[in-house]
């Protein structure tokens, strides 16, 4: 098998899944590329005068497939439900995040999150709340669609009419055609769950930009909606994204860390954030 192709193989079999375990549950949301034949066939194409057009053909029968496995006593699989995703959420992540990344070849980004009881999880930007199976129904799930509408930048980043990644002009022929794709402009994001399922929090990343935060909080009933409670946008001095995030149980305080310092936000209903490194 050529590297690049081990390389995708390893991006579709492990890189763009997420497993949650527990003492009594483990839940695993796996994206499935609907083209994968012609998946491989472009990726394995990709070159530093390539665009993102080469893969939009494969970017439509994408699903995400949610599975969940009780296991308190004799393990057995309570729900494996299969979710169409829209083409134009697969083409966006795709114009957002197809990189070049100098030691590493070619990267896409498609962020994935479980909540701790394993009934809440996120594909892209859509969360998803797990109805299980009854003895008179089926195991169903709502949805909802996070708005990413709070600054006009993120507006633009978010749009429909995003092109993605295009040939860096260059005037000086001395750099390696790799490296003027590694200037490029490429954008990523995460999501993660508070511990008791009730908030998600949102951050993002591109290069020499300033990082937006966002926390929502999921609000149940006939349909599943989210409701923003705060918002931030700050500069992340260090030039990388934002890992190892964290939302404390019961305040609203959120901890994480770029390549150096670690932040503390204090967020309230209403209010913009309280943004300290330490």
């Amino acid at each position: 098998m050529r590297p690049r192709m081990a390389n995708l193989w390893q991006f579709l079999a492990s890189g763009h899944q997420r497993t949650l375990a527990h003492s009594y549950a483990i839940a695993n949301v796996i994206l499935i590329c609907g083209h994968l034949r012609l998946f491989e066939e472009n990726w394995d194409h990709l070159a530093c005068d390539s665009t993102c057009e080469i893969l939009k053909p494969a970017c439509h029968g994408w699903m995400a497939r949610y599975q969940l496995w009780n296991i308190e006593g004799e393990p057995s699989q309570v729900v494996d439900i299969r979710i169409p995703l829209k083409f134009q959420e697969i083409w966006l992540q795709v114009c957002q995040s197809l990189r070049f990344e100098i030691g590493s070849g070619w990267k896409l980004s498609f962020p994935l999150a479980i909540s701790k009881s394993c009934l809440q999880f996120v594909v892209l930007r859509t969360a998803f709340l797990l109805k299980p199976a009854s003895k008179t129904a089926e195991a169903k799930f709502q949805s909802v669609t996070l708005a990413m509408d709070g600054t006009d930048h993120l507006r633009n980043i978010w749009s429909d009419a995003r092109e993605g990644l295009k040939p860096f002009p260059c005037s000086r022929p001395s750099i390696p055609p790799e490296l003027q794709r590694y200037r490029n402009s490429w954008y990523t994001f995460s999501i993660c769950f508070s511990p008791s399922g009730r908030y998600i929090l949102f951050t993002d990343f591109e290069f020499n930009m300033e990082t937006h935060l966002i926390v929502w909080e999921l609000v149940r009933g006939e349909n599943l909606e989210v409701r923003q409670v705060a918002s931030a946008c700050h500069d992340i001095q260090q030039n990388s994204p934002i890992r190892h995030v964290a939302l404390h149980p019961s305040e609203p305080l959120a901890i994480f860390c770029d390549r150096i310092n670690l932040y503390r936000w204090t967020f309230f209903e209403g209010e913009s954030a309280s943004l300290a490194s330490t």
